[in-house]
C-alpha cells in the first residue's frame, strides 16, 4: 500500500495536511461573488478543544477531538453531527484519517481506531502512558509515541504492534518522510529520532 495522501484537494486527512506536515493543501479557497469569505455554519463543542487540535477533513466529514474524551464527526456541508464517540480519555491533539478509519491518541494512554462512517470502535491499544501526539499514517501503519517513552508502529487494520522503539517521552506530532518515521523526544534530552520502517535507527 502506498503512503496515504489527501483524497481530494479539499481534504485535510492528518495533522498539517500530509505525511511531511507541510501545512499546505492544493485546493483554492472558495470565495463569494464579492470576493470575500462568508460564514457557512458554526458548531459549539461545549468543551475545551486544545489549540494543537486541527480539524481533520475527509470523506465529507470534519473530525475534532475534545478534552472531555469525545471525538465528533460533523458533516462538512452543513455542520450537523454525523456521530460522536465519547468513550476515550481527553484528546489533546489532532486525529488522522486513512482508508475509512479515524485514528487518535488520548491521555488515557490508548490509541483508538474508529469507523469513519459510523464512529464505531474498531480497535483500541494501550501504550502505557498518556498520548499527547498526533498520529501519522502510511503504508497501513500508524506511527505514534507516548509519554511512557515508546514510539509505536501499529497495524492500521487491527492495531497489532509491528514494533516499538524506546524513544523517550513523545508529546509532539509524528512525521513520516516516506523512508523513515521521525519521533521528537520531548524529554530533557531534546532528541529527534529517525527510524526506519522496521523500527531501527
Amino acid at each position: 500500500m502506498r503512503a496515504v495522501a489527501a483524497d481530494s484537494a479539499g481534504d485535510w486527512p492528518q495533522y498539517r495536511h500530509d505525511l511531511q506536515h507541510s501545512g499546505r493543501a492544493g485546493g483554492a479557497i472558495q470565495r463569494g461573488t464579492d470576493g470575500a469569505l462568508h460564514l457557512q455554519w458554526a458548531y459549539s463543542f461545549g468543551e475545551r478543544v486544545e489549540v494543537e487540535v486541527e480539524p481533520i477533513i475527509a470523506a465529507g466529514k470534519i473530525f475534532v477531538g475534545a478534552m472531555n474524551g469525545t471525538i465528533t464527526a460533523l458533516n462538512s456541508t452543513n455542520g450537523s453531527v454525523a456521530w460522536q464517540f465519547a468513550q476515550a480519555g481527553p484528546i489533546p491533539h489532532s486525529a488522522a484519517y486513512a482508508d475509512g478509519r479515524v485514528f487518535f491518541g488520548s491521555l488515557d494512554g490508548a490509541v483508538y481506531a474508529l469507523d469513519a462512517a459510523s464512529g464505531a470502535l474498531i480497535w483500541q491499544v494501550q501504550t502505557g502512558g498518556p498520548v499527547y501526539a498526533a498520529p501519522a499514517v502510511a503504508n497501513n501503519t500508524i506511527y505514534i509515541g507516548s509519554v511512557a517513552g515508546r514510539f509505536f508502529a501499529l497495524d492500521a487494520a487491527s492495531g497489532a504492534e509491528r514494533w516499538h522503539f524506546p524513544s523517550g517521552a513523545a508529546r509532539l506530532p509524528t512525521a513520516f518522510t516516506g523512508a523513515a518515521a521521525l519521533s521528537p523526544d520531548h524529554s530533557f534530552k531534546r532528541r529527534l529520532y529517525a527510524l526506519r520502517r522496521a523500527g531501527r535507527l
